[in-house]
């Protein structure tokens, strides 16, 4: 993937390279379960959002806003960096009147035992299923926390015409 990737931003007029899966309005996209401390006691206190992985610099080739705290970074993408990323729908509704940065949320992503990660940034809702219909809240984790190289759609933002 990274060699792919290497070669791609080598291509001549290349701004930005990424990958993700899935990738907005491309296919069908399933609920992640995640909740805060209270789910622990309560399971009904678990919610749905939809979930997607990330390579860095997924943000910046898709120009998805940043509203508060950092995107991902190479360091982040490694299995032992429990971090995450949140939209901006998630964040108001469960963060009210604070930020959501620095908070942990209880994920079942990676293996059948809950584990805490910690939202590092917020970013701007992207409609993944339809242009017609918001979608549920997103949380973003990236390629290496999965651990299985998961990313299986390419973007690539060009200067001027893209068929050049």
């Amino acid at each position: 993937m990274r060699e792919l990737q290497s070669r791609l931003r080598a291509l001549p007029g290349v701004e930005g390279v990424t990958a993700s899966f899935p990738i907005p309005l491309a296919e069908p996209v399933f609920p992640l379960r995640w909740g805060m401390g209270d789910a622990l006691s309560d399971p009904s206190k678990f919610q749905a959002a939809d979930w997607q992985i990330v390579l860095p610099g997924y943000f910046e080739t898709l120009r998805t806003p940043l509203i508060a705290g950092r995107t991902f970074t190479e360091a982040d993408n490694a299995p032992e960096r429990k971090v995450v990323i949140i939209d901006q729908l998630l964040a108001a509704k469960n963060f009210p009147n604070e930020s959501a940065v620095g908070k942990r949320i209880l994920t079942r992503f990676r293996n059948p035992e809950l584990i805490w990660v910690e939202v590092i940034g917020v970013v701007a809702h992207q409609r993944q299923t339809a242009l017609a219909e918001p979608g549920r809240e997103q949380v973003y984790f990236t390629d290496g926390f999965r651990g299985n190289g998961l990313d299986v759609y390419w973007a690539v933002r060009v200067k001027g015409d893209p068929a050049q």
